[in-house]
């Protein structure tokens, strides 16, 4: 056993010689400062003390790789969450714009049309009270005209029943005139054409125009009155088709009103769910870059330092083995 011991020690300085020179070629081979500075060490330290640094090395070596997968399990969970926030908020916030774009535009339509509709309730009750006014002076002309027209036919119809009677009584006149002559003394020749009994010759032209004067009159009522009539059923079917109108046209202001209203409550809404999805969308965001250094190196990647630290335990190893003369 003691001459095991002192082949150990003899061979020591050349297995520390060995695993100094492996060490330094792993390391130049891993890039690993580990391995460098610990190849160094071989050169000054006790063995013993070289073996418990390089077990503690690889203890410390194991204890990072778990921390490190912790870690990286970490990272994944919060950037998967981190990127689902950003991508669907993202997409929420495209589809509130639309909503919202969609929502001004209906707005705007509803305006032109409740404008263009306040034009046309204005114009509707212009042309009624103007057919209105226009009315009322077609009627008095026309009552008018009905009233001369009655009123020519009373007077024809008074002096066709004046001449009537005067053409009556002359005619009898006449008549006891002439009888009385046959007894009587003949009259001088100035009083030979006896008492004046008209021109019963002209009595039936001047009756018969008369007559034509009246049925003249009597036309000129019967075209009034028609007259008179056609325009007040036209214009009672203007108007109530106006008033018709004027009701739909009501009832599609208050649609439009309240449509309006709704849509005007509807874009509030979106703005509102707008900037909440915004400000987390922002919170996510500057999440993200908070998230950067500690998850997204700019190095080596964490697949590589994974393998180069189990290359590196497995270095170390090696050159425990080395040191023990085991290998």
């Amino acid at each position: 056993k003691a001459l095991l011991q002192l082949r150990g020690d003899a061979a020591a300085p050349e297995n520390q010689a060995r695993a100094e020179a492996f060490l330094l070629g792993e390391s130049s081979r891993l890039d690993s400062q580990v391995l460098s500075v610990l190849a160094s060490s071989l050169k000054n330290d006790p063995l013993a003390k070289v073996k418990t640094l390089i077990e503690e090395l690889i203890e410390r070596l194991k204890t990072e790789a778990l921390r490190e997968t912790e870690h990286k399990g970490w990272c994944d969970k919060e950037l998967a969450t981190n990127a689902h926030t950003r991508k669907s908020k993202t997409q929420e916030i495209d589809g509130l714009r639309i909503d919202i774009d969609s929502l001004q535009a209906d707005l705007m339509q509803l305006e032109k049309e409740q404008s263009a509709l306040a034009v046309s309730m204005n114009e509707t009750q212009a042309a009624m009270a103007n057919q209105t006014a226009l009315r009322l002076t077609e009627k008095v002309e026309n009552e008018a005209a009905i009233q001369d027209a009655q009123a020519g036919q009373a007077a024809v119809s008074d002096a066709i029943k004046v001449l009537q009677d005067f053409y009556a009584n002359a005619t009898k006149q006449t008549t006891a005139l002439a009888q009385v002559r046959k007894h009587a003394q003949a009259p001088p020749p100035i009083f030979e054409d006896g008492t004046y009994a008209g021109q019963q010759g002209a009595s039936g032209g001047v009756l018969a125009m008369l007559d034509v004067i009246k049925s003249d009159f009597a036309r000129i009522e019967q075209e009034a009155t028609s007259s008179e009539a056609a325009a007040q059923a036209e214009h009672d079917k203007f108007m109530e088709e106006s008033r018709v109108s004027m009701a739909q046209m009501e009832t599609d202001v208050k649609h439009k009103a309240r449509a309006h209203q709704d849509s005007q409550v509807a874009l509030e809404d979106k703005k509102e769910d707008l900037l909440k999805v915004e400000q987390v969308l922002a919170t996510a965001e500057a999440e993200y870059k908070k998230l950067q250094p500690a998850c997204m190196s700019q190095g080596q990647s964490y697949e590589e330092r994974v393998a180069r630290r189990k290359d590196e335990i497995e270095a170390l190893k090696q050159a425990l083995a080395i040191l023990s003369g085991d290998a």
